[in-house]
């Protein structure tokens, strides 16, 4: 499952946006976060289910995807994107990754994102490449060599990373069920 984000962080402020606060707005296999990030800062993030990936051409054609995709969403998620300079919009895709079942090689190992890349929708990217970190950092100190090590540490942490990995995709993939879709799944389970 891939999806396409674009996003930017603006001067932005609006009585429906309280400090301090998180919104998510959920469409038809498309999403939306505006998040406050302090001192009048917003961040916006619009992402969509997409199986092939075309980058926009320029800035100005991700502003327009943008505006065609979310501009119908309300005042205040229009303003924010017509107020968001092209430059300052990023795009990108989001990956999900079956778990690999080893992170090492010989004398390498890996962690946080190139061991476990998982989607956003769970948040637990950061949080598990710091303890990936600390678990190789206290298995390389009580381990007598390298290779041993890097065993303890995989033993530590693929179980977890692959329950975090499976959420995540889960996570993922529920945020582009259609509308649709969930409205018929929720009436045939009530009938």
């Amino acid at each position: 499952l891939n999806s396409i984000f674009w996003r930017a962080v603006i001067k932005f402020e609006h009585e429906l946006l309280p400090s301090n606060q998180l919104t998510f707005i959920k469409g038809d296999q498309k999403i939306l976060f505006l998040l406050d990030v302090g001192n009048g800062y917003k961040c916006w993030t619009a992402r969509t289910f997409c199986e092939q990936y075309l980058p926009t051409i320029n800035k100005i054609e991700a502003k327009e995807k943008v505006l065609q995709g979310w501009g119908n969403w309300g005042e205040v998620v229009r303003n924010i994107i017509e107020t968001t300079l092209p430059e300052e919009i990023l795009e990108g895709l989001v990956f999900d990754h079956l778990p690999l079942s080893t992170w090492s090689k010989g004398r390498v190992t890996l962690l946080g994102d190139a061991a476990h890349p998982m989607s956003p929708s769970a948040g637990q990217g950061a949080n598990s490449a710091f303890e990936d970190a600390f678990i190789l950092a206290k298995c390389i100190e009580l381990s007598p060599n390298i290779e041993s090590a890097f065993t303890n540490y995989e033993n530590n942490r693929l179980e977890r990373i692959k329950i975090m990995q499976n959420h995540s995709a889960i996570g993922e993939e529920n945020y582009y069920k259609s509308v649709k879709n969930e409205s018929t799944n929720n009436n045939q389970t009530n009938s």
